[in-house]
């Protein structure tokens, strides 16, 4: 039987999707971002495919045993998901003050574009993580991805807190800052989305599983550190040096970041199974 619940969800979801697909879509055709903004446009038309891609084949491959094979199910998580990640957007704002209207669009910045890709696929992930393992409905989900998806936008507010690496992004358009924070966004949401992986059992016990991601905590005291060593450097003999000395480093440290953060989910326990889905 199809709960109210969830048939209220499907079509708040499917509403607020064709309206974040318009917002999204519509400013792309614009020819204020015609050559040089091109690579921005590019990315920004990417963005939601790919992270619909990595929601739908979760879904698929590691949802719960009643989601797998089910259309309506598939199709409700999947719009939800996209939501999720409109939404995600939109606190992206809120939270860092990076906008993708302002930012990318308005001012064609490359290094917010960087930083925004990689905060706009880890809330994607958080959310496809909080998808794996069985439970009762949608509100697990939400239950489980809210507590993800708080805890990285925490994370990303300390680090922005404590070294002013967004507005290096956002004022400066500094694009070795903007590919440092991206990866780092990207990959503290990896993190974050084994975290919120796993059955459910409870609230409580999600919580608790939960802080099986505790590895993110010193993960971003060292990103912390980073940016602190790059902004004490010399602007002219790094990030803005007209060699690719700044930008090299800190693609670098993105792919460590990145291959960190894959190390510590495949060194993580198993997650928790609830007895309870073993048919």
């Amino acid at each position: 039987m199809l709960y109210v619940l969830e048939i209220f969800v499907l079509f708040a979801s499917a509403i607020y999707t064709f309206i974040g697909l318009a917002q999204w879509y519509l400013p792309l055709t614009s020819s204020h971002l015609s050559g040089t903004g091109g690579g921005i446009r590019m990315a920004l038309a990417l963005l939601p495919p790919t992270a619909l891609v990595i929601i739908v084949w979760t879904l698929q491959n590691l949802a719960s045993f009643d989601v797998v094979d089910d259309f309506f199910y598939l199709l409700l998580y999947a719009l939800l998901g996209l939501a999720w990640a409109f939404v995600g957007s939109l606190l992206m704002f809120g939270v860092l003050d990076l906008s993708r209207v302002d930012d990318l669009i308005g001012m064609r910045n490359p290094a917010a574009t960087v930083a925004f890709s990689g905060g706009f696929l880890a809330t994607a992930l958080i959310y496809a993580g909080a998808n794996i393992g069985d439970g009762p409905g949608c509100w697990c989900v939400i239950l489980a991805g809210g507590l993800g998806l708080s805890t990285w936008f925490a994370l990303a507010y300390a680090l922005n807190l404590l070294t002013g690496a967004f507005e290096r992004i956002t004022v400066e358009r500094n694009v070795a800052t903007g590919i440092r924070v991206g990866s780092f966004l990207l990959a503290s949401g990896l993190i974050i989305a084994r975290a919120s992986a796993g059955d459910w059992t409870s609230f409580l016990h999600t919580v608790v599983e939960f802080m099986v991601g505790w590895p993110v905590l010193p993960f971003t005291v060292v990103a912390i550190m980073i940016e602190l060593v790059f902004r004490r450097t010399p602007a002219e003999s790094l990030d803005n040096a007209p060699a690719p000395r700044g930008i090299g480093s800190s693609v670098l440290i993105g792919i460590v970041y990145l291959a960190a953060a894959v190390i510590i989910i495949y060194l993580l326990p198993p997650m928790v199974e609830n007895p309870m889905y073993n048919f």
